[in-house]
């Protein structure tokens, strides 16, 4: 694929992708972030859309996939964030008193 026609299908297709992974991520600043990379993805490979038939569907799923794999990570983290300082608070609480909530949100 030329860098003129990538060029073209991301004049085209990135407010309507944006737009739609911004549904995914409720953030406009991460759902630019997201279509931006899958076009980088796009940009990486040498004939990306060999054997696709309909373009728009598959960067619509490609955001749609990207979104739903930051998703999962931002959940990890905040696992991993919560059991850091639940272990905090147990070895240190007056250290922690103030600054973390007694109850820890659900979720």
């Amino acid at each position: 694929m030329k860098n003129s026609e990538l060029q073209d299908l991301f004049v085209e297709y990135y407010p309507a992708l944006k737009s739609f992974a911004v549904r995914y991520v409720g953030a406009a600043e991460v759902a630019e972030d997201l279509v931006q990379d899958v076009f980088l993805r796009l940009w990486e490979k040498t004939n990306p859309l060999q054997g696709v038939r309909d373009v728009s569907a598959y960067l619509y799923q490609m955001v749609r996939f990207r979104a739903i794999d930051y998703l999962r990570s931002e959940k990890t983290k905040e696992r991993r964030w919560r059991s850091c300082r639940l272990l905090c608070i147990r070895c240190c609480p007056c250290r922690w008193k103030g600054c973390v909530p007694r109850r820890l949100p659900r979720g």
